[in-house]
């Protein structure tokens, strides 16, 4: 029992950092001065094809990432952005589709409330979520023992979460995720699944967000205009033209950092930071909601199943909803919709 309270203070605590402060300083882990930037390179190409070779969930990244190009497709149609944006995503993130062939399954409503619990701790859709899809607490499961070392997987999400912020590119994140996959090998059977899951997703996460950053900023904004031209659409609940997501995008930002988010330089570093340490809080926390559900549902092996649909879906929900929180408060800052600058 011990074990399921630390868990879940563990979720509560690693994912609230990740997602309603993700741009908050944070202790940087010691890099040397004096390494050649062939170096770094060709050592930093080393260790990222190293960690995904090696890593045993390595494809919940890959289809975190397949996830974020399918949404980039929907931006075309004006109910993406519109005023049922995170119902959309959780169902978008929580989909069949977005689960490889030879993958474990789930029913589709376990899988929605599962992703749910994850997208609602988010600022942009804590008070936009249907109620009837949440889970508000992680389920319980009597009798049930995690056999998890709470505190030191804790200890890792922490370090995660500190790598992505000492991390310039996804070179260096590669290193630091190396050794804490390392450290992962202690842990029993759900602890290096929990720890495996947001490694992969944290680092095909940044990957993505460093190459694709200004250009899905750019898509957004045009589905922005979409709401513009559609009325139908176009309402004071779309993320494009609401305060509560303003509100959130600078809480998030700390000092208006974020309002340079899509130059280039070190807004785009903070934004895309912003959104990893989302989609690895996301991870984690869908991963340990998906274990309790699935455990409660099909016993141990619905429990890992459902770890690993729940680490994928609770991911790819959290990096949508504060990337295009994030790109459609960009946009109305520069349109400067609502009176706001």
């Amino acid at each position: 029992m011990r074990a399921i309270v630390l868990a879940r203070r563990a979720v509560v605590l690693s994912t609230a950092a990740a997602l309603v402060s993700a741009c908050d300083d944070a202790p940087l882990t010691p890099r040397s001065q004096n390494i050649s930037v062939d170096s770094i390179s060709n050592s930093g190409s080393e260790a990222r094809s190293r960690l995904h070779r090696r890593n045993s969930q390595e494809w919940i990244g890959q289809s975190h990432n397949r996830a974020l190009d399918d949404f980039r497709k929907s931006l075309t149609n004006p109910e993406t952005m519109s005023g049922r944006f995170c119902d959309h995503i959780i169902r978008f993130a929580a989909s069949s589709e977005r689960i490889p062939s030879g993958r474990p399954r789930s029913d589709s409503l376990s899988q929605i409330r599962v992703t749910a619990s994850v997208v609602s701790l988010s600022p942009f859709c804590a008070s936009k979520v249907s109620a009837r899809a949440l889970i508000t607490s992680p389920l319980s499961t009597p009798g049930a023992s995690l056999g998890i070392n709470a505190v030191q997987a804790y200890d890792l999400i922490a370090q995660i979460d500190a790598a992505i912020d000492a991390a310039s590119n996804s070179y260096e994140l590669a290193w630091q995720l190396n050794a804490i996959l390392d450290q992962a090998q202690s842990l029993d059977e759900f602890g290096r699944l929990l720890i495996s899951a947001t490694v992969s997703v944290a680092q095909n996460s940044f990957e993505y967000w460093e190459s694709n950053y200004p250009a899905v900023a750019q898509e957004v904004a045009a589905s922005c205009e979409l709401q513009v031209r559609d009325s139908s659409f176009g309402d004071s609940t779309s993320p494009c033209f609401d305060n509560i997501y303003g509100a959130a995008y600078l809480k998030m930002g700390g000092a208006g950092r974020l309002d340079v988010a899509f130059d280039e330089g070190d807004g785009v570093r903070d934004g895309v930071k912003a959104i990893v340490k989302a989609d690895a809080g996301g991870a984690f926390a869908g991963a340990f909601n998906g274990f309790l559900n699935g455990m409660a549902l099909a016993g141990p092996v619905g429990a890992f199943d459902g770890a690993m649909l729940g680490a994928l879906g609770g991911g790819a929900g959290a990096s949508i909803v504060v990337a295009g929180g994030l790109a459609a408060r960009e946009w109305c800052r520069i349109m400067h919709c609502g009176g706001k600058k």
